[in-house]
């Protein structure tokens, strides 16, 4: 299953989803996976994408604490040590824009 979010501020990005604006998941397939996201209001943003090769809904991690899934957010922005700050990630969008988005998924 991939999992995507939106969040419109740093609390409970990434991983919160009832934090979310929005939350989706759709079934996992090879090459790319489209999700439409309606109504999201003008303002920054941003997108957080998990690949859940286990189904168990959440990202799992190794005994050193690297991800064991895919993951990815918007800008493609670097998680190191962690998610990305909020504003690393962020994305603008302005009142009766829309945006497509591409999130490149990290391998696990």
């Amino acid at each position: 299953t991939v999992y995507a979010s939106i969040f419109l501020q740093a609390e409970g990005f990434p991983g919160d989803k009832d934090m979310a604006f929005a939350y989706r998941a759709v079934a996992a397939q090879d090459g790319a996976v489209v999700l439409i996201f309606e109504e999201v209001p003008a303002g920054e943003f941003v997108v957080a994408v998990l690949h859940d090769a286990d189904e168990n809904q959440e990202l799992s991690f190794n005994l050193l604490g690297m991800p064991k899934e895919g993951y990815g957010f918007s800008r493609n922005a670097d998680a190191m040590f962690g998610p990305p700050p909020f504003n690393k990630a962020a994305v603008s969008l302005q009142p009766g824009e829309s945006k497509k988005l591409t999130v490149k998924i990290n391998k696990a």
